[in-house]
């Protein structure tokens, strides 16, 4: 089996419009199977270091998974 690499881009949704511009764009050129980018859920369960981060507060990210490529790897 050749190694091959998977490409995965995840934004915040604050910057909704690069992601689904970018997703589009790369379903366009083959390159993903789907148009949308799936919706993630983050939450925090670490204290974190910053305090003004609440770590009880569900963040939304966009992801977008690209197909597997084998022209990537160095042999």
């Amino acid at each position: 089996m050749l190694p091959s690499v998977r490409f995965q881009i995840e934004q915040s949704i604050s910057n909704y419009g690069y992601i689904h511009h970018l997703t589009e764009l790369l379903f366009k050129l083959s390159y993903c199977i789907n148009p949308i980018p799936k919706k993630v859920a983050k939450v925090k369960s670490k204290k974190s270091e910053d305090r003004r981060i609440n770590p009880n507060v569900i963040r939304y990210n966009f992801k977008l998974t690209m197909f597997t490529f084998t022209t990537f790897c160095t042999f």
